[in-house]
């Protein structure tokens, strides 16, 4: 799941825009966010087992393979530097959700400073 969904999702999230939206332009883009990310500490990693997988019909009895991860992963670019994102995911959780949750922070610079008449936190209504 970590590989093939949450890395996936966590590509698009934080690419740049592609030239193009077609498969090569975009997986260009994706693939510069995987080789900006930085490895994973596994402080930073918890996985788990639901209670009563082993009792699952077809699982061993001594299986240690998680049903639930969560990690915290870095990407090194000047976009995302210092931005945490955290993956998680798992089966048997006591809610199933799909949630993105993206927290913007102020750039260092801003072209419109405060002190010239612009809202610090963009335009108000």
């Amino acid at each position: 799941m970590v590989v093939t969904h949450l890395f996936q999702i966590l590509g698009f999230m934080a690419m740049e825009p592609p030239t193009a939206l077609e498969p090569g332009p975009i997986n260009e883009e994706k693939n510069k966010v995987f080789r900006g990310m930085l490895p994973i500490d596994p402080a930073h990693v918890v996985r788990g087992q639901y209670t009563g997988y082993r009792s699952e019909d077809g699982v061993d009895p001594e299986s240690d393979t998680e049903t639930f991860i969560a990690m915290k992963c870095a990407i090194d670019n000047w976009r995302w530097a210092g931005v945490p994102f955290f993956l998680r995911t798992g089966k048997r959780l006591a809610e199933g959700q799909r949630i993105i949750s993206i927290a913007f922070r102020e750039p260092p610079k801003s072209m419109f400073p405060w002190a010239r008449g612009s809202a610090p936190r963009g335009p108000t209504t």
